[in-house]
């Protein structure tokens, strides 16, 4: 029995999408009393191998139940827990939760800063950040968990790569504002940090497509601020290559590739292209459970029929798009209301003229 759970929690992720049977069996044993902290690592990896992050997350709160229930006074290991279980709401777009998990952590780790463990949390927190539009924060958090992780890591490791990739992350959603003007050094050395993080996964995870994806699509938007589109879309084209099946690694590389092809000089020849990729990422993220993402890509999907002359059509999908971001409170809500109330004038504007 531990030898089958000690695979499914030591393998990686991508494998564990092929053992369909944990589910059932380990919550049989979880409810006949048969608890273990493996019954509950090996669920979390079942449900992210499959993309159900919401799943994982509410078998890591269980996790930390279990934990406080046998073993309350290891402080670290409940940290490592709620990083966990952080990680998990941040990947199901469940920000509340996953900062309230990180808060926990890095409070528990407060008197001993400066460790592997702190350098991983902070980079969760400066992803996080981000999500929520919290830039500034986004930044110095980021500086933080790169100045750990090569304090603590080797210099080509995945834990220096994860932080050069979170930080060029804050820096590339800085530089997207308006009253941004980034110089093309500046640029040229944001491209350099993502290209070796390119490398490392690569040659870490050679058969992670959704890790390599990652980096691959940072890099072609920082090609895309740099005005180099052609340069761009064969990279989104590779993301798309790379993640494959009903998982949001794929929703994410279709929906950037399809916004890639939308600004190109060519998308003439992609309308139903683009529609096909937009309406593959809204199917990927609803059966997910991640709705915020299934309401951005409508939002998407829906100013593409805008531009088309599709204007009735853009106005119901952005509309649905702005009614499940508003619910899950995501930040992308207030910038969905504002592109909504623009096409509704431009609908009364065309219907006046």
């Amino acid at each position: 029995g531990y030898a089958f759970f000690y695979l499914l929690t030591h393998t990686p992720e991508i494998v564990i999408t092929h053992f369909t049977a944990v589910e059932p069996h380990v919550t049989a044993a979880i409810r006949e009393g048969k608890e273990a902290p493996e019954f509950y690592q090996a669920l979390q990896c079942y449900f992210l191998g499959r993309g159900l992050y919401g799943q994982a997350y509410r078998w890591s709160m269980e996790a930390i139940k279990y934990h406080q229930k046998n073993d309350a006074d290891d402080h670290e290991r409940l940290a490592y827990l709620h990083k966990l279980a952080g990680e998990r709401a941040h990947l199901a777009v469940m920000a509340g939760d996953a900062l309230e998990h990180l808060q926990k952590a890095r409070a528990l780790l407060q008197d001993q800063p400066n460790s592997k463990l702190m350098a991983q949390v902070m980079v969760l927190l400066a992803a996080l950040q981000r999500e929520m539009r919290q830039l500034d924060e986004a930044e110095t958090s980021s500086q933080i968990a790169l100045n750990l992780c090569r304090e603590y890591f080797a210099a080509d490791s995945l834990e220096v790569a994860e932080a050069k990739l979170t930080q060029v992350a804050a820096r590339h959603a800085h530089l997207q504002q308006p009253d941004a003007s980034p110089s093309r050094l500046e640029l040229e050395g944001l491209e350099v940090l993502v290209q070796e993080v390119v490398h490392t996964r690569e040659r870490y995870c050679p058969d992670n497509g959704g890790s390599q994806a990652e980096a691959i699509n940072l890099l072609a938007k920082i090609y895309e601020l740099m005005g180099q589109p052609d340069e761009a879309l064969p990279l989104y084209r590779r993301a798309v290559v790379l993640t494959k099946g009903p998982h949001p690694d794929a929703a994410i590389a279709r929906n950037n590739l399809a916004k890639a092809l939308e600004k190109h000089v060519s998308v003439q020849g992609n309308t139903e292209r683009i529609e096909q990729l937009y309406c593959q990422a809204i199917d990927i993220f609803d059966k997910a459970e991640i709705l915020s993402y299934k309401g951005w890509c409508q939002h998407n999907l829906g100013l593409f029929y805008a531009a088309q002359g599709r204007i009735e059509d853009g106005i119901a999908l952005v509309d649905t798009g702005c009614t499940l971001l508003q619910q899950e409170a995501h930040p992308l809500a207030v910038l969905c209301k504002e592109h909504l109330t623009a096409l509704h004038q431009a609908y009364k504007d065309n219907n006046v003229s």
